[in-house]
């Protein structure tokens, strides 16, 4: 083989591999455009999962507005606050250390009241207001 040839040869082997890196390159960039993806339909779930519990938080306290002897409502916990990124306990994200934002699991609610002779009458009304 003479010179240029081996010249051309070595240069069409070196396409070669660059064509290869350049699909490797592109399943990456998909794969994390998949992740990312993943991860914003997460975090859009987790919102709206913690807006919820806030709608659910203003029908009760408009529920419970009726009532004399409420004094005071709060709503307490991760509920309240803005969220903040964690690494989640699901498994997908938790093994390879993804933070998302923070699950909101429950509604925390701290009533002030008067007296509690109403206590039951007052439970009662939360559940009537946000099954309606």
């Amino acid at each position: 083989m003479q010179i240029c040839e081996k010249l051309e040869f070595f240069k069409s082997a070196a396409s070669m591999k660059m064509t290869a890196a350049d699909t490797t390159d592109s399943c990456n960039l998909k794969d994390e455009a998949m992740r990312r993806a993943l991860i914003e339909e997460q975090n859009r779930t987790l919102e709206e999962r913690q807006r919820q519990f806030r709608l659910a938080a203003d029908i009760v306290v408009t529920a419970w507005a009726d009532f004399a002897e409420v004094q005071a409502v709060a709503v307490i916990g991760s509920v309240a606050r803005p969220l903040w990124k964690a690494v989640p306990q699901f498994r997908e994200f938790r093994r390879e250390g993804v933070e998302v934002w923070h699950e909101c699991g429950d509604l925390d609610l701290a009533l002030w009241v008067s007296v509690q002779h109403s206590l039951g009458e007052l439970r009662r009304a939360a559940v009537r207001a946000l099954r309606d």
